[in-house]
């Protein structure tokens, strides 16, 4: 064998590595993506992390690719087999990771579609509660609760990733409500396209009611319903100042909610207000 066979056939043989490490990165993506936000934040931070890693691979990943066009060794259809469908699960991963981005113009898009959706979340939730009670509630999935605190005079109690006995315990004993209400508020959430609510009833109403829209890489996006429409004022001064609030209407707020590191205002605020300002 030549020297030149030889080297082809190492670098086969590496690509070969390259793909299988490509492919598995990919999927491993893919999954991540399928079982939601929390997964889906652990793999994109490691991936922050490792880019000088990862990169090199897709990128070796490609040449590997290209090179079976032209190899004449046994392996070609190996190698073009594994590393075409690494390209393919990269791509789909990287689809999938910028889809499920959110703005401000997906959370007004969302609002114009499904407001009367909240408002009869957050009237059923309200004619649940007694007076100086309150709920803060998140749904993942089907059935899970990530999030679950209940306020009593003022005072919440509660937790993250919570159990269902804990959750069970602190409806019914503290502020009397059962599991059949908590999966009502549930579905009367998602028809919203919205995954938590945290309300206090006060004199049979409320001030500001907080929808969460969605989860993004370690931030959230938020609707606060505010039950009292906001002077144009106050309006104002949260478009100018706020760095976590947009005013869309007297009634309603977009809140970014920052990760605990990273960007700490709403991205994109400036843009969309213009953009907004240019269609009046």
């Amino acid at each position: 064998m030549t020297e030149g066979h030889v080297k082809q056939s190492n670098w086969i043989t590496f690509s070969l590595v390259v793909a299988a490490i490509a492919l598995l990165y990919g999927f491993i993506c893919c999954v991540a993506f399928m079982l939601g936000e929390p997964a889906r934040f652990v793999v994109f931070m490691i991936s922050l992390f490792s880019v000088l890693i990862i990169l090199p691979v897709v990128i070796l990943d490609f040449a590997g690719f290209i090179t079976s066009f032209f190899s004449k060794d046994s392996r070609k259809n190996l190698l073009m087999g594994l590393s075409g469908a690494g390209i393919g699960l990269l791509v789909l991963s990287g689809i999938l990771l910028f889809k499920g981005r959110v703005d401000a113009e997906k959370l007004e898009k969302n609002y114009l579609s499904h407001s009367s959706e909240m408002e009869q979340a957050i009237d059923y939730t309200l004619s649940c509660l007694e007076d100086g009670t309150g709920l803060d509630i998140e749904f993942e999935g089907i059935r899970s609760i990530s999030r679950f605190s209940v306020s009593k005079d003022g005072i919440w109690d509660g937790a993250y990733d919570p159990s269902k006995k804990e959750v069970n315990l602190l409806a019914a004993e503290e502020i009397g409500l059962n599991r059949d209400i908590l999966n009502e508020i549930r579905d009367r959430l998602y028809k919203a396209k919205c995954h938590s609510i945290r309300i206090v009833k006060q004199d049979g109403t409320y001030d500001v009611a907080t929808l969460m829209f969605r989860r993004d890489l370690g931030s959230a996006y938020y609707y606060d319903i505010h039950n009292v429409a906001m002077a144009a004022g106050v309006m104002k001064a949260i478009n100018a100042d706020d760095y976590e609030r947009i005013a869309f209407n007297p009634h309603v707020c977009f809140v970014y909610g920052s990760p605990a590191f990273g960007e700490i205002s709403f991205p994109g605020k400036q843009e969309y207000l213009e953009r907004r300002r240019g269609k009046e």
